[in-house]
């Protein structure tokens, strides 16, 4: 506990003196200039705010439709972290033959737009299609076996890194 006394006191009394600052003198301050004092031309309104600007239009999702209950699609949709490329896949229908191909629009932030086209009866159940480093969006209309198409996938899908 001495030892420990004995530093203490080196540490707060002893660098201090040694250093000049515990000799009892006050610290210059010449070198120091208060700023003078400034005024500012102008008014700020306090209820302005800074508002982003808008998203491309190209890039904001509409509604999905709802497809009759024997009817229901399943896609999958997933970016990949390193390429960026997008995977869609059809994971399959409630009902038999029910969906006779599924157009894929990816659109990128610079709205440039990658397309492709799935058709699970000729056995082309997945796509790879350009995505990019930012968040693209999805769309997948389902073209049904009996001619009615629906959107049925409308997402915003962001870069993963």
């Amino acid at each position: 506990m001495v030892l420990i006394a004995v530093i203490a006191g080196v540490y707060f009394f002893g660098l201090p003196m040694i250093s000049g600052m515990g000799t009892g003198s006050t610290p210059s301050v010449a070198g120091i200039t208060p700023l003078p004092d400034t005024t500012i031309a102008g008014t700020i309104s306090p209820t302005q705010a800074v508002t982003p600007a808008p998203a491309s239009k190209a890039l904001i999702p509409q509604p999905t439709q709802t497809i009759p209950s024997g009817q229901k699609l399943y896609f999958q949709v997933q970016k990949s972290p390193i390429t960026t490329r997008i995977a869609v896949t059809f994971a399959g229908s409630a009902g038999h033959n029910s969906i006779k191909s599924a157009d894929v629009k990816v659109t990128h932030p610079d709205n440039s737009v990658s397309t492709g086209i799935l058709q699970p009866l000729r056995g082309i159940s997945e796509i790879m299609l350009d995505g990019s480093k930012g968040t693209d969006r999805v769309e997948i209309i389902a073209l049904m076996s009996d001619g009615v198409s629906y959107r049925v996938y409308d997402e915003l899908v962001p870069s993963m890194t």
